[in-house]
């Protein structure tokens, strides 16, 4: 899978991905307004189930960042893409965390 800055490649949801000490899942995705735009977040979950460390999990969220163009082609693998502009900004990444608490009971929340 290439990944290009800017661009937000949307995974099948509900699609369990395997790796050495564990797996995630996609849930869902949501637009949370904020400031007159939208900010594309993912929500998930993971859980470490083959570590040596012990079992452990968590649910999660991701925000690629404001929706500059929803869908707007496709990747070399067929999935949607959406162009999607960065949310660098401290307060305004505080503020859409807030809104994604205010939804949904998250352990993590990461802006790329």
């Amino acid at each position: 899978m290439k990944w290009l800055p800017g661009q937000y490649i949307h995974r099948p949801i509900g699609e369990e991905v395997r790796a050495i000490a564990g797996a995630y899942t996609l849930e869902k995705e949501i637009q949370v307004p904020h400031a007159d735009r939208l900010a594309l977040v993912v929500l998930g979950h993971a859980f470490v189930d083959s570590s040596c460390c012990g079992v452990t999990g968590c649910r999660y969220a991701f925000v690629p960042g404001y929706v500059r163009g929803w869908h707007d082609h496709r990747s070399e693998e067929g999935l949607p893409v959406t162009t999607v502009e960065s949310i660098r900004d401290r307060t305004e990444q505080r503020a859409i965390e807030e809104a994604i608490r205010a939804q949904e009971l998250i352990q993590s929340i990461e802006f790329w």
